[in-house]
């Protein structure tokens, strides 16, 4: 009974999450909150399936039935609010499949697009490993030899210019 509700729970959470992207003007802006939500529970009942007793199974009944009526009452009062127009559209077979395709066309392009960036990814892992960077030995030395030679104004290094009297007169009160 309780792997029964997980999934019924799942399938609501499902729901909540696809009839809005579907079905546009059935949306509103707390459905994620809802569906995670019911998403979690249905988890969790599946989860702890083996765990829970008979006393706790009838208040996931109670629960589980509550939230049908949520469901229900949150539909119907969407499909209310529609206008005439939009409720004689969204019967139609012709809507539902032109949403439907652009809902999977959707799906497809957002799936090519990520498994095309990974196979860029693999490739461009590849020319990085193939690439490989020779230092010439010659050069390498002679340039360390050069910045061991002292600079020649460094050799000159004479006193600075310090005032022979002492510019500052002390003040003796």
């Amino acid at each position: 009974m309780q792997i029964i509700l997980g999934t019924f729970n799942l399938a609501l959470g499902i729901i909540f999450l696809i009839i809005p992207i579907v079905f546009i003007e059935l949306g509103r802006q707390k459905d994620l909150i809802k569906a995670f939500f019911l998403l979690i529970f249905g988890i969790a009942l599946l989860i702890s399936a083996n765990s829970l007793s008979r006393e706790n199974l009838f208040i996931l009944v109670i629960n589980c039935l509550l939230i049908s009526l949520l469901v229900f009452e949150v539909f119907q009062n969407r499909w209310n609010q529609l206008s005439e127009k939009e409720k004689k559209q969204l019967l139609t077979f012709a809507y539902l499949k032109s949403k439907l395709i652009i809902f999977f066309d959707a799906l497809k392009l957002t799936f090519q697009k990520i498994f095309s960036n990974f196979l860029k990814f693999k490739i461009s892992e590849k020319k990085l490993t193939s690439k490989k960077w020779v230092r010439s030995e010659n050069n390498s030395e002679n340039k360390m030899i050069e910045k061991l030679q002292l600079n020649p104004s460094s050799i000159n290094v004479g006193s600075t210019n310090n005032p022979k009297k002492d510019i500052i007169k002390d003040e003796k009160i």
